[in-house]
């Protein structure tokens, strides 16, 4: 961040409407997070957008079969263009 905060990211690029995360790939990213002190943050990019899309994992969508996912159309946590 640009006040000094780390941040680790676990990126998804797609050419569907919907990123998606497993369980494991957050739960490895949470604890490589915490072991640097960081921040935790799920990053999706789509196929023609050049917006990467951001979301705490706490804070992402789950599917019923417990993934995360990241939706183009979706509210945005925070947005770098």
């Amino acid at each position: 961040g640009t006040d000094g905060t780390l941040w680790a990211a676990e990126m998804k690029y797609t050419g569907t409407d919907t990123a998606y995360y497993s369980e494991d790939e957050v739960a490895a990213l949470e604890r490589f997070a915490e072991a640097f002190s960081a921040t935790a943050f799920l990053v999706a990019r789509f196929k023609q957008d050049t917006t990467f899309y951001y979301r705490r994992p706490e804070n992402t969508r789950r599917t019923d079969s417990g993934n995360y996912a990241i939706d183009r159309d979706g509210e945005k946590e925070v947005l770098i263009e």
